[in-house]
């Protein structure tokens, strides 16, 4: 009995010993899957970021374009001498931009951090030449990069100075267009007010202080110190049913320095000045005419702070020259901030700009807009003895814009620029100039 018993206990043991086995081999059931869920808080295009509370949205735009007589030296009015055979009458452009926009609802309000940058690449007579400089054809560059928070912004934003974007493809060299580094602080007063400080990093501003090396009578020397002051902005906007207004400020200081001595003859000459800017800009919703239709104007006066007019004509490069100089004659034209004296003192410069542009919708997904710009930059008289000349610059675009499909623009564009200089004791016989270009353009948004 004894061992019977032994028997029968020890086959139970073995038994719960390979059930056990037998359950242990059995698959753990799947933890549930975590899918991209829809975050309806900021619009069309956001998900949240799986494990997190951060909606994301990625986007970009991609273009192409073909230029006639836009993509050389002075297409742009922002550098350049001589048109002539090394430049190029006709270009081609490429640009791809991808778009990170990130925010989170916090108890401050929503934190967004936001990024788009891209690549380009541009017809160059160097050659096919690829790289992650901007050399060759190839380039990359950065159009924002900032982080916003409780009102304030920190990073690579388009300038508190600025009023509402061109509706044009190509950039007028009378309306302020700039992306700065910077820090602000926006505060919301309610009924569509609000009210904007800036911090703006001063050398996106800048123009040139110009002079005369005393010693070898030569022109062109660009005196400007080393950033030691930001620029300062401030703005009131209002956006309503009818359409958006503002006015905004700014002081930029005007430093210069020559260590070597070499301009003015001597050790070395510092100077300071502040100049300044102001702006006036008003947009209207037209529906009476067409859905979507709108009408904006703007204008600019500053001393010593040239390229809050628009004369800078890029958010990349500084001014260097206004030109279109063919057969080795005028007109040419030097913008600078300032002329610096040979006992270092220094002579602010004098400029203003009017900018309008009026879009209207011919059907849903047909539009046109037709701007004009009038740029006036008077050079203080002590740089004109020395042949720095004053100038004045008419411009007017149109174009032609089909959009077949969402998010896809077909359009071609017209432009036309008069560009006279006056007041310069250097002047050749030819002080005015006239001259048209334009583009065929594709662009995908996404």
């Amino acid at each position: 009995m004894t061992n019977f018993k032994s028997l029968i206990l020890g086959s139970a043991a073995a038994m719960f010993a390979v059930a056990g086995a037998q359950a242990a081999d059995l698959p753990v059931k799947a933890k549930p899957v975590e899918y991209v869920k829809v975050c309806s808080a900021y619009g069309a295009g956001f998900y949240y970021i799986p494990g997190t509370d951060i909606c994301l949205r990625v986007g970009g735009f991609l273009f192409s374009d073909f230029s006639i007589n836009n993509r050389g030296d002075t297409g742009y009015l922002s550098t350049g001498a001589a048109r002539d055979r090394n430049d190029d009458w006709t270009a081609f452009r490429i640009r791809s931009s991808m778009i990170f926009d990130a925010r989170t609802n916090t108890e401050y309000g929503t934190l967004r951090s936001y990024l788009s940058a891209g690549f380009q690449w541009d017809t160059s007579t160097n050659g096919q030449t690829w790289s992650q400089a901007n050399t060759g054809n190839s380039s990359w560059y950065w159009n924002a990069a900032f982080i916003q928070f409780a009102g304030f912004a920190f990073g690579l934003a388009g300038s508190f100075f600025d009023f509402v974007p061109h509706m044009t493809m190509f950039t007028f060299s009378s309306k302020s267009v700039s992306t700065s580094p910077m820090i602000a602080y926006t505060a919301q007063l309610g009924q569509g007010i609000s009210a904007s400080i800036s911090m703006e990093d001063g050398t996106a501003r800048r123009s040139r202080i110009l002079t005369t090396n005393y010693i070898t009578g030569s022109n062109g020397v660009d005196v400007y110190a080393s950033q030691f002051m930001p620029d300062f902005i401030a703005n009131i906007r209002v956006s309503q049913a009818w359409g958006d207004a503002q006015v905004a400020g700014a002081i930029h200081q005007v430093k210069s320095t020559d260590g070597l001595g070499h301009a003015f003859g001597g050790a070395g000459v510092d100077s300071v000045e502040y100049g300044y800017a102001f702006l006036g800009g008003l947009s209207f919703k037209l529906p009476m005419l067409g859905a979507n239709d709108s009408f904006q104007i703007e204008g600019v006066w500053s001393k010593g702070a040239v390229t809050f007019t628009g004369i800078n004509a890029s958010s990349y490069s500084k001014a260097g020259s206004l030109a279109y100089v063919t057969s080795g004659v005028a007109p040419f034209f030097n913008p600078m901030d300032a002329y610096a004296n040979a006992n270092g003192s220094m002579d602010l410069t004098k400029a203003y700009s009017v900018n309008t542009q009026f879009r209207h919708f011919w059907t849903p997904t047909l539009r046109s807009t037709i701007g004009y710009g009038y740029l006036k930059v008077d050079s203080p008289s002590s740089a004109n003895s020395f042949g720095y000349a004053d100038a004045r610059l008419h411009q007017v675009v149109g174009n032609l814009i089909w959009s077949p499909v969402k998010n896809l623009d077909i359009g071609t564009e017209l432009y036309w620029n008069d560009l006279k200089t006056t007041n310069s004791s250097q002047l050749t016989a030819n002080d005015s100039e006239s001259w048209w270009g334009g583009a065929f353009r594709v662009t995908r948004y996404w």
